[in-house]
């Protein structure tokens, strides 16, 4: 008898009150609002040593259940041998470290850090091992990047890239951000 009692209560309910939906019929509609899976960068960064030079970017690779890993792609990661810029390489790789945060707004999103990575060519990218729920909509992605080499692995030439943050939007599965 309270069974059926809850179920007429349920059904006057959603009769009676503008935009109610049953319990069922609110599980069954998609949620609008979750990141897309997908990844998506912010713009390449030029960085120059003394000797040497590189290009850089944070992406959100954002998994289907809406958590996001911080990868950082680099290309043209060159050294100066003489009067020829020359790629990273077996011989001469660069070593490079990222740490940095995401936010939404005035929310900090995750903290990361990509410990030394050893790249024997010109372009390449790493991702964090850190990783959070995101939503969609713009994200920022504030990074420190420093390398050392390639071909030269003097700590005054090393490349120490100044705090950068950079705009990144993570598209909605649906109707558009809230």
């Amino acid at each position: 008898m309270k069974k059926r009692m809850s179920a007429i209560a349920v059904a006057l309910f959603v009769a009676i009150v503008p935009g109610a939906a049953a319990p069922a019929a609110a599980a069954a509609e998609p949620r609008q609002d979750r990141p897309l899976p997908g990844t998506y960068c912010g713009a390449w960064r030029e960085a120059q040593g003394r000797l040497t030079s590189v290009e850089v970017r944070p992406c959100l690779d954002v998994q289907p259940d809406g958590w996001a890993y911080v990868q950082i792609e680099n290309r043209n990661n060159t050294w100066l041998d003489g009067d020829v810029w020359r790629p990273a390489s077996r011989t001469y790789p660069a070593h490079w470290t990222v740490d940095g945060r995401v936010e939404k707004g005035l929310t900090t999103v995750m903290f990361f850090e990509i410990p030394r990575v050893s790249q024997p060519r010109d372009n390449g990218k790493a991702t964090a091992q850190q990783s959070a729920p995101v939503t969609c909509g713009p994200h920022t992605v504030e990074y420190h990047f420093h390398q050392n080499g390639p071909g030269y692995y003097d700590p005054d030439l090393d490349i120490d890239l100044p705090k950068v943050t950079v705009p990144i939007a993570i598209p909605c599965s649906g109707a558009a951000p809230r």
